[in-house]
């Protein structure tokens, strides 16, 4: 189940996803060095939700794996299935416009769809500063950098003469959004290229740009002092170095550069250039494997967990995957204590870790109920379809779960819960766009809820239809802003399917679109226009009060822009029902 965790003030340890990343596969797997660079790749999926800063669902954000991407839907929920992925782990991509972006990391499990819960970071402007004089600038948390006169490049190394926007962003270790906000995992490589698992102090996000948007960087020889605050319930544990650690996306791993030291209540060290950048220190990772199960040995889905580290006074929080196991990085030789965050839960077990990895086998969580929950979802034809997700709600907590089906429709999961509960149950099907909104039952002590077979046929009011080289299709879509005034309309489907239109004003009737751009539709097709789309038209055909449908219809023709597809200009129409914000 996917719940909100509330962690402890203390450091983390790497037990979410924790894996080195080494270029390879576009940059999206991950290996640990071992003297053998080969990955083993195996076939798993991703499924998670993407929240805004305030921890609401966040929709249309591009999650990106290898050479598949999908959008999230307005419970800001994706799915990433049947991809090849190495199992020492693999990094996800998620981009947004206006949010910063960041790679999370997963460790898949062969045959298994692992969960995943990711929030963005809002990209807002922190000062403009001109290049000639530098200065400072101070980011949230107390958190600064402070730049040199004339030290600022543009993309080609040259200098750069004029206005410098500064955006920054304060990762605080003590915060509860940190994990799921931070990129990659805390692991990385050492000045000696070891593998180390990380402890941090805090973080640092910089970007720099020239007044069009374009990116700018420094110059090398004339770096920039970065200081961050040291949190008073860890200054005793302050050391007077700390090493510095920046995110390389490259390889998605922190890789050590530099150190920080004490200044006062703060830690003081300098960067040649910008991303992440980690205070932290580093010890030797072992890999940890276990499985929670109840009393009756049924695996526990999705169950939340805190281990603490009763040696270096670090701890981590996680969940279980779906068959309730879990696999993560903790540092070696450190005593532990494993915690229960559900139905009041208390210590799980103890253990003892030392220089080689660690599977702790079931765990039985004591006292704990669970229920066994099946279903199977069909379509309006009776056949099983798989590109389903099931919501959850807990009617009296409002607490929502998300679950994925398989590949024949099913659902069979343990669920643990406290006392008797009552849930709503939503199917959607994606492939189809179609749902299922009335489903509700009780638990009371049973050990198995069968809901049977569910038809999953009621209309989604939102989609995209669009005819391109003779293929027809429907595509879930969302819009964003609402009419009257501009809207952008988004598509995506099971084929990777990306389909953007932004209309400027939506109450006119008809006109040409600002933008629209359609790739992956068919193979080697991209098509695109932005700012001159005299060649596609659109037409509004009805809008209807605000929680109404907004319909309308389009057509036209554009260059495909990909070498490898057909050549020329491409016909397309389509028409859309978008709900009104």
């Amino acid at each position: 189940m996917f719940y909100q965790i509330n962690k402890r003030n203390l450091f983390f340890i790497c037990l979410f996803h924790c894996l080195i990343f080494f270029q390879c596969r576009e940059n999206q797997d991950s290996i640990i060095s071992d003297g053998n660079d080969r990955p083993v790749l195996v076939s798993s999926g991703v499924f998670g939700r993407v929240f805004d800063p305030s921890g609401n669902p966040l929709e249309n954000v591009e999650v990106s794996f290898d050479r598949t991407s999908v959008l999230t839907d307005k419970n800001g929920v994706f799915l990433l299935k049947d991809q090849l992925m190495n199992k020492q782990g693999a990094h996800i991509k998620f981009k947004k416009s206006s949010y910063f972006e960041v790679y999370r990391t997963v460790i898949p499990v062969k045959g298994q769809v692992v969960n995943l819960e990711t929030r963005l970071i809002k990209r807002s402007l922190t000062k403009t500063i001109q290049s000639a004089q530098g200065g400072p600038v101070e980011s949230n948390g107390n958190a600064s950098v402070i730049f040199q006169a004339n030290s600022f490049q543009n993309e080609n190394s040259q200098p750069y003469s004029g206005s410098v926007r500064v955006y920054t962003y304060y990762l605080d270790p003590l915060a509860d959004q940190t994990l799921s906000e931070m990129p990659g995992n805390l692991t990385g490589r050492d000045k000696d290229g070891k593998y180390v698992v990380l402890r941090t102090i805090g973080m640092l996000k910089v970007e720099l740009e020239d007044e069009m948007g374009n990116p700018l960087k420094l110059n090398p020889n004339l770096p920039a002092e970065m200081k961050v605050p040291i949190p008073s319930s860890l200054q005793s544990k302050a050391e007077e170095f700390i090493p510095l650690w920046y995110f390389d996306q490259t390889k998605g791993s922190w890789i050590e550069e530099g150190k920080a030291k004490v200044n006062g209540s703060y830690y003081v060290g300098n960067a040649a250039h910008f991303t992440f950048w980690n205070w932290d220190f580093p010890f030797k990772a072992i890999n940890l494997k276990f499985r929670l199960v109840d009393e009756l040995g049924n695996p526990l889905s999705g169950f939340g967990f805190d281990i603490l580290d009763l040696t270096q006074w670090g701890h981590g929080s996680g969940a279980t995957n779906n068959d309730g196991t879990f696999e993560g990085k903790i540092p070696a030789n450190t005593s532990f204590e494993m915690v229960g965050l559900e139905c009041n839960s208390s210590i799980i077990k103890t253990f003892q870790s030392q220089n080689i990895d660690l599977d702790l086998g079931d765990v039985l969580v004591p006292n704990i109920k669970t229920f066994n929950l099946l279903l199977q979802a069909v379509d309006c034809n009776n056949q099983a379809v798989s590109n389903n997700y099931v919501n959850l709600t807990e009617k009296q907590t409002k607490s929502m779960i998300y679950i994925p089906l398989d590949a024949n429709g099913n659902i069979n999961t343990f669920m643990s819960y406290c006392g008797t509960v009552a849930y709503h149950l939503k199917i959607v099907d994606i492939t189809n766009l179609k749902e299922k909104t009335d489903v509700d039952f009780d638990v009371n002590n049973q050990s198995i809820v069968d809901l049977g077979e569910i038809k999953v046929c009621e209309e989604l009011k939102d989609f995209v239809r669009i005819n391109c080289l003779g293929k027809d299709n429907l595509y879930s879509a969302y819009v964003d802003g609402s009419a009257p005034g501009p809207i952008q309309i988004f598509a995506f489907g099971p084929d990777s399917t990306h389909f953007r239109m932004n209309i400027l004003d939506i109450s006119q009737s008809a006109g040409n679109p600002n933008s629209i751009s359609l790739n992956q539709y068919l193979p080697n097709v991209a098509l695109y226009c932005a700012s001159n789309c005299n060649t596609v038209n659109y037409q509004i055909i009805h809008i209807g009060p605000q929680g109404g449908q907004i319909k309308g219809t389009f057509s036209g023709s554009l260059l495909n822009l990909d070498a490898l597809g057909p050549q020329g200009n491409i016909n397309f129409s389509g028409e859309f029902s978008i709900l009104r914000n």
